[in-house]
């Protein structure tokens, strides 16, 4: 959804006691609720940045919440906490490849073999889970956060 700006908002609703609690910015451009906004008697701009989207649903999922997204194809998606962990596994590398975690190195004791190899780099994919999570963020037309006991 664009404003007045033409800057692309999403809307971005969390279930509390309240009921449904619509994020946005606050004065100083951090994600704030419209309850927290009002109780602190501050300036509120309804629905989260597409630049600060990623980073609001996050959030939610750190809160052990379950976050339904829907797409401006008609598609939608459950995300939880599981989907954030797997994503936080892999990194970006030297070439902005995308690179699994190290092996865990055995501490156990071997009787070598034969002489050790040279290292090597791990080896980086083009696609993986990191990249899967970032595109889940590209064309998202509103989301809803809620808690994991009430399905999504």
């Amino acid at each position: 959804m664009d404003n007045m700006n033409g800057d692309t908002r999403i809307p971005l609703w969390v279930e509390s006691s309240r009921g449904d609690d619509r994020l946005g910015t606050g004065p100083n451009g951090g994600i704030i609720s419209d309850f927290e906004a009002k109780k602190q008697n501050v300036p509120f701009q309804p629905d989260v940045p597409k630049e600060k989207i990623q980073e609001a649903v996050e959030a939610q999922l750190e809160k052990d919440k379950w976050v339904h997204i829907e797409k401006t194809d008609g598609s939608s998606e459950l995300l939880t906490k599981n989907d954030l962990q797997k994503a936080k596994q892999f990194t970006f590398g030297d070439e902005g490849d995308i690179v699994a975690p190290p092996t865990p190195v055995v501490t156990a004791p071997v009787v070598p073999v034969k002489e050790p190899e040279k290292a090597s780099k791990p080896a980086a994919c083009k696609s993986g889970p990191k990249e899967e999570w970032v595109s889940k963020f590209d064309n998202i037309k509103s989301a809803m956060a809620t808690h994991k006991g009430k399905g999504g």
